[in-house]
């Protein structure tokens, strides 16, 4: 009989309620699901249950995560994220273009008259405020656009590398029983 934390028989831990018994069918989808490449917590998340019992069925069914793989997984969301702030990138700059030459294009202003009827009538260029409104739109949208081209320069690069290498090393040391990593 298993003994929980207090040296009493019965309840490995008297606080912690089991979950539903395993059945044979959620070893078909932990296996599926791994195959298809997700990671354990991810799987965890998708079958409702702790990443302790996903390791443990994954452990008997002879299924273990590759961190090679993983790494390949990590480079290939890093490599579409960029390619969706580049898309993005390109987006902010068209819309400030956009923003930029609609200074240039007639207005319709529409009023209320003192009639109390909407008025609507063309200006040669926007107003004032609108024209304020769209430098405000063009100028955001060009810093964005530079922040997110910085970003992916070799320069931002390096420091996402050095960012990951070091939480890599920190969860190595902390795998490994060594503490000196977390420690200032």
């Amino acid at each position: 009989m298993a003994e929980n934390r207090r040296g009493d028989p019965g309840k490995k831990n008297p606080r912690k309620k089991p979950g539903p018994p395993w059945k044979p069918a959620e070893d078909v989808v932990l296996k599926k699901l791994h195959a298809d490449g997700h990671g354990r917590n991810e799987i965890a998340k998708m079958m409702g249950r702790p990443p302790g019992t996903i390791k443990r069925h994954a452990d008997e069914l002879g299924l273990s995560w590759d961190r090679s793989a993983t790494a390949v997984a990590v480079q290939a969301r890093v490599a579409r994220m960029a390619e969706k702030r580049q898309r993005l990138a390109e987006a902010l700059l068209d819309a400030s273009l956009r923003a930029v030459e609609d200074l240039d294009l007639p207005a319709t202003v529409v009023e209320l008259s003192r009639e109390c009827e909407w008025v609507e009538h063309t200006t040669a260029r926007p107003n004032a405020a609108d024209q304020q409104r769209l430098m405000t739109v063009a100028g955001i949208g060009s810093q964005r656009h530079r922040d997110l081209v910085d970003m992916d320069s070799d320069r931002g690069a390096s420091a996402a590398v050095s960012l990951i290498e070091g939480l890599v090393s920190g969860l190595r040391g902390r795998r490994d029983g060594d503490d000196t990593s977390t420690s200032g």
